[in-house]
């Protein structure tokens, strides 16, 4: 298991994890699949799949904004 925990460690070493955004995204998702078990909504359900695929792209993503000090 130690050796799984450094392996993961070093693929996400310089990536975003879960900021604001997309902890913000993930409820809101979670709210839009919850809709779609009373309203049978594909709309509903396609809008959340793509919302979850956003967030593990920005999860994963090693892009980040260069701040200037």
């Amino acid at each position: 298991m130690n050796r799984f925990k450094q392996s993961f460690s070093r693929f996400m070493y310089g990536r975003y994890g879960m900021d604001q955004l997309s902890r913000c995204l993930s409820y809101v998702v979670l709210v839009l699949i919850i809709l779609t078990f009373f309203l049978r909504s594909n709309v509903i359900y396609t809008v959340a799949l793509l919302g979850i695929v956003y967030i593990y792209f920005r999860m994963f993503s090693r892009k980040y904004i260069k701040k200037k000090c």
